[in-house]
């Protein structure tokens, strides 16, 4: 017996827009938690706020859709209690992924995901009211969640290219004969670089803010200079940027001097999406 007047099906669109708003909510509230993008480096506490988040959130939006549910039963407008169970799956499906590894961007998954969510209730609700919507429905219940899962899987490269932009440093990338890109990674006020050599051989630029090297830059694109400064135990290059940005130059492992490469080294200017076309390498990580 349902509350007068009003239409079954009005009552059961009702409970899963409710109910996945409610979901939505719980995966926005994790999600606002957490910086806009991941930083991959050693004070990376995104897995940690994430998973504890999600729990918190999860027990939280079950509270919420159990007291809900009691009400339209008080009322007698019951709606279905599988409802309840929907957000200890779907928030940690939606949150895990941007917390251990995945790009991010907060709002734009946060849209993507509490879309998901409504879906599900809303097709949960349909597919519990028996009869012709549950043929209809019941299979389709995974397909929010697929779709979600794709949409975040396309967004990663566009993630990752704002994150680099995110840093607001000018991005150059070094070339010297012989030596291509292999890694890019964006910091929380730097970015760096891995470059792979003939015969092993290695180099890393690491680009940062004014005065992060005591280097006065008076041009764009300076001459470079050695600095008297120690990184891997050797001498690093120092080149002037636009807006008095440097970008250091630096051997890795056993590559020897950079001295010798600088006469050939020039600094092609890029933009944010041919880095994020990069794995992460954080040798050059910022420290904690």
């Amino acid at each position: 017996m349902g509350v007068r007047g009003e239409p079954a099906a009005h009552r059961t669109a009702t409970s899963g827009i409710v109910c996945g708003l409610v979901t939505a909510g719980a995966i926005g509230a994790v999600l606002g938690l957490l910086g806009e993008y991941q930083v991959h480096d050693f004070a990376d506490t995104d897995a940690t706020y994430g998973i504890a988040g999600g729990l918190v959130a999860s027990v939280g939006a079950v509270a919420v859709l159990a007291a809900a549910c009691g009400i339209a039963r008080w009322r007698r407008a019951p709606w279905p209690a599988p409802h309840v169970v929907v957000p200890l799956v779907l928030v940690p499906a939606a949150v895990l992924p941007l917390v251990t590894g995945a790009e991010r961007n907060r709002l734009e998954a946060g849209l993507i995901w509490g879309a998901a969510a409504v879906a599900v209730h809303v097709l949960l609700a349909y597919a519990m009211a028996g009869g012709r919507w549950r043929r209809r429905t019941a299979v389709a219940l995974v397909l929010p969640c697929a779709v979600a899962g794709l949409l975040t899987f396309a967004c990663q490269h566009r993630w990752r290219t704002q994150k680099f932009e995110a840093v607001g440093l000018p991005l150059y990338v070094p070339q010297a004969p012989g030596y291509r890109l292999t890694g890019s990674w964006a910091g929380r006020y730097s970015v760096s670089m891995a470059l792979a050599g003939p015969s092993g051989a290695r180099l890393y630029a690491r680009i940062e803010g004014p005065d992060s090297h005591g280097l006065v830059c008076t041009a764009p694109i300076d001459r470079p200079r050695l600095s008297t400064e120690v990184w891997f135990d050797t001498e690093s290059a120092l080149f002037c940027l636009p807006g008095g940005a440097v970008l250091a130059l630096v051997p890795g492992g056993d590559s020897g001097s950079v001295a010798g490469l600088l006469p050939s080294v020039t600094l092609r200017a890029v933009d944010a999406a041919v880095l994020a076309d990069h794995p992460d390498n954080s040798a050059m990580a910022e420290p904690d």
